[in-house]
């Protein structure tokens, strides 16, 4: 059953809450974002280009594998992930 979502825009972030399986927050960081579109290609129920050639999260989440292979797809580190207890997804240190 897929969870209900909320999107907001945080201060340079897109920020999605998601309480299901492997739950996990989402963050796009904007300014950053050169809208290369290696994200969508790995989660494309999560991440759309707009208009403006930005990443935007659709409020939809693919499986965190895939989200985890996005982030790490993205040349310039605008992806982050933080699970449901703050750890760290991505980027790892």
């Amino acid at each position: 059953m897929q969870m209900e979502t909320e999107v907001r825009n945080a201060d340079h972030a897109a920020v999605i809450p998601h309480a299901g399986l492997g739950a996990v927050r989402v963050e796009v960081d904007s300014p950053n974002c050169i809208g290369c579109g290696s994200c969508t290609a790995f989660a494309m129920r999560t991440f759309i280009i707009n208009d403006d050639l930005i990443a935007e999260l659709t409020g939809e989440l693919d499986d965190v594998d895939s989200l985890i292979s996005a982030a790490d797809a993205c040349p310039v580190y605008a992806i982050t992930l933080i699970d449901v207890d703050g750890t760290l997804l991505y980027p790892k240190d």
